[in-house]
């Protein structure tokens, strides 16, 4: 078997896997994001702006990938996410989406180029 083919192969397999995923994000997958931004600017706070740094860093790019493989499920998969709606212990979870988006601007508006500069 060539090179290529093996490469072909695994690559396949690769992106099966990562539709697979996209298909089954959960709605809650921002928490994360709601999480380490939260920590960030606690530890802001008292002082250690070093690691604050660090984390919201983590935190927005982990937002920014969350966004695009959201969007992506909301258009790929549009089923998946009416039925994570009409499943109230599913529904909720895309509460998270909202409050991630809120402690990132949180700590990009209050904080502004001192904790987020990346």
């Amino acid at each position: 078997m060539s090179g290529t083919a093996t490469t072909t192969r695994i690559s396949g397999r690769a992106l099966g896997a990562l539709k697979r995923n996209v298909a089954s994000l959960p709605p809650s997958c921002f928490a994360v994001v709601m999480a380490s931004g939260i920590v960030s600017v606690g530890a802001y706070q008292l002082g250690f702006h070093g690691p604050a740094q660090v984390v919201m860093g983590f935190a927005l790019a982990v937002y920014a990938v969350l966004v695009v493989l959201t969007a992506w499920r909301v258009i790929a998969y549009p089923q998946r996410v009416l039925e994570d709606l009409h499943v109230p212990a599913r529904a909720f979870g895309f509460f998270t989406g909202v409050a991630g988006t809120n402690v990132v601007a949180v700590c990009l508006i209050a904080l502004g180029d001192t904790t987020c500069r990346i």
